[in-house]
């Protein structure tokens, strides 16, 4: 009977500690959920969740008195049987009885360890949720019966906290590097398919990125001069994939404004038509405009293409929603567009890259951050190479950074198109 006490004691002080373990262990987001859909346990363990103090207090006391009651019972009644025992074996001492108080503690002491404490912990912390649910209505009721001591406690816990003035902990928020750590980590078990962590990675870098970094460049714009006869800019729209067209006078500079091709088709035809009388103005963006400030600004323009210009008034590019768009989700080619491969890997483990895939996907396809993300300086391999060459790219050019060969094998007049990439120290795939 004596042994069924202690172990009925052992199991209780299990419990508490359980609880307790699986409190400091929950899946915060999880129990929310639950206790927005009015899961009565979620909603315990939500008040234990944002006030702990009565919580662990409550667990305190059950743990101690546990731990003295099991102290005193076995100290006392088990250490006199144990001594009975040793004396009717023959054995005599004049310290049996002290001996027999020592076996006893530490019997009882590995016992409330191994059971009482880091079983049930371990078992807690790997069924948290679970085990926070299940312990919610218990501890509810004992938090109410333990109260007046909890209060006693808490209120010394304050006093001495105030008397050494120790500052209490502020919350501590996620940063976006532990986001995205939890995002490939439930990529990696499997909770988020590869395409959504992706995306929501991709998300990161956009909300980063200016205009600067989302513009097609004015070398590869394609404009209608309001001087070309109708015929002459109806040819130009044929021959082209926009929607939407930059209308300027003679040069890119010299801006008029924008126009829908939907519009030009539906007038152009009308005796006296003058390209200028379907043109709107266009949206100037500063070149270090963020990315969802300009998505802010389409939606209140109710327009979806913007003149970027630099910080002496010049055009620096053009940017559009399609732009925006493909920086989160990716290139969206056009109906006739080819579909070749951004990044084709060659026999000698050398890589043909084209110049305008991002840095994002270079990364991705790697499985590592070989080349640092700078949003605000460059955000394609085109980018990144023209920033640390710091001068007008031609076809032969080569340079090294950080461990890796790039070179420019083929331009499209002023753009880079493609790039010869390879990894001289491949230490930096372990980035």
């Amino acid at each position: 009977m004596d042994l069924i006490i202690i172990f009925a004691l052992t199991l209780a002080n299990s419990f508490f500690a359980m609880c307790e373990a699986a409190l400091l262990s929950v899946n915060k987001s999880r129990i929310e959920h639950l206790a927005a859909q009015k899961n009565k346990k979620a909603v315990t363990v939500m008040k234990f969740i944002e006030n702990p103090e009565n919580f662990l207090s409550s667990v305190q006391v059950g743990i101690t008195l546990i731990g003295i009651v099991s102290g005193v019972y076995g100290g006392t009644v088990l250490a006199g049987d144990l001594e009975y025992f040793l004396r009717d074996i023959g054995w005599t001492s004049e310290y049996i009885h002290e001996l027999s108080i020592i076996i006893v503690v530490a019997l009882i002491t590995y016992f409330s360890i191994v059971i009482g404490e880091l079983v049930p912990k371990s078992f807690a912390i790997n069924h948290a949720d679970r085990i926070s649910l299940f312990c919610a209505p218990v501890m509810k009721v004992f938090t109410a019966i333990s109260y007046p001591v909890v209060k006693l406690l808490a209120s010394s816990t304050n006093f001495i906290v105030k008397l050494f003035k120790i500052k209490a902990r502020k919350e501590e928020h996620l940063s976006e590097d532990e986001i995205k750590f939890m995002l490939k980590k439930a990529t990696t078990q499997g909770i988020l398919e590869k395409d959504e962590s992706r995306l929501h990675q991709k998300l990161f870098s956009f909300s980063d990125q200016v205009a600067k970094s989302l513009m097609t460049h004015r070398t590869d714009l394609e404009w209608i001069d309001v001087n070309s006869t109708p015929q002459e800019i109806l040819e130009e729209i044929k021959n082209s994939n926009h929607t939407k067209f930059p209308a300027c006078d003679r040069s890119l500079d010299n801006m008029l404004g924008i126009f829908n091709v939907k519009d030009y088709f539906e007038n152009y035809a009308n005796p006296g038509f003058e390209l200028k009388s379907i043109l709107s103005p266009p949206i100037l963006l500063n070149e270090y405009t963020p990315a969802f400030s300009i998505l802010n600004e389409f939606r209140k323009r109710k327009e979806y293409c913007g003149v970027v210009v630099d910080e002496h008034g010049e055009i620096d590019g053009l940017i559009t929603l399609h732009d925006i768009i493909e920086a989160v989700v990716g290139s969206l080619p056009e109906e006739d567009d080819t579909e070749d491969p951004d990044i084709v890997k060659r026999s000698d483990f050398s890589y043909l890259i084209n110049g305008q895939t991002s840095i994002y996907d270079i990364n991705d396809y790697f499985g590592a951050e070989i080349i640092k993300d700078d949003p605000h300086n460059y955000t394609t391999l085109s980018g990144f190479f023209l920033y640390n060459a710091g001068e007008i790219p031609k076809t032969g050019k080569k340079i090294t950074v950080n461990g890796m060969s790039l070179e420019i094998v083929d331009m499209d007049n002023k753009r880079i198109d493609r790039i010869l990439f390879e990894i001289i120290d491949n230490n930096i795939l372990s980035n």
